[in-house]
């Protein structure tokens, strides 16, 4: 029975089991609770309670290569893959100055001070070389 709960149904007083899904009246929209009114029974269609619908889609928590543009994550993969500025450059089509002033604004948005800690993050977050 605690299983039939927990997927958001119950059992009625024949032992059947039913799933509920909510009806959406304006009352619910609302976020108003706790009226069986507001709910149709739907036999064998499984559902998730809305609890576990709301947790299931919650954004993932931000990492702080989130807040990089995708040039800029594309410089940072680069530099964690232990390539210098000139071979960043080469392979961006950009000029060494213009990879210099990405690493500025990197280094800044992950709030490091050098290449190595910016290295060490992307690697901690998946980019550069895997193995």
């Amino acid at each position: 029975m605690l299983a039939v709960a927990a997927a958001g149904g119950m059992v009625d007083d024949h032992g059947e089991r039913r799933v509920l899904q909510p009806r959406f009246t304006r009352q619910s929209r609302l976020g108003h609770t706790g009226h069986a009114d507001q709910f149709a029974a739907v036999e064998d269609r499984p559902t998730l309670h809305p609890e576990a619908q709301r947790v299931l889609m919650r954004k993932p928590a931000k990492t702080p290569l989130d807040e990089l543009t995708p040039r800029e994550r594309s410089v940072l993969e680069l530099l964690a893959e232990g390539r210098s500025n000139r071979q960043i450059a080469n392979r961006l089509g950009l000029t060494e100055g213009t990879v210099k002033g990405y690493l500025t604004t990197i280094f800044a948005k992950l709030g490091v001070v050098d290449r190595t800690q910016a290295a060490l993050l992307a690697a901690q977050h998946g980019l550069g070389r895997k193995g």
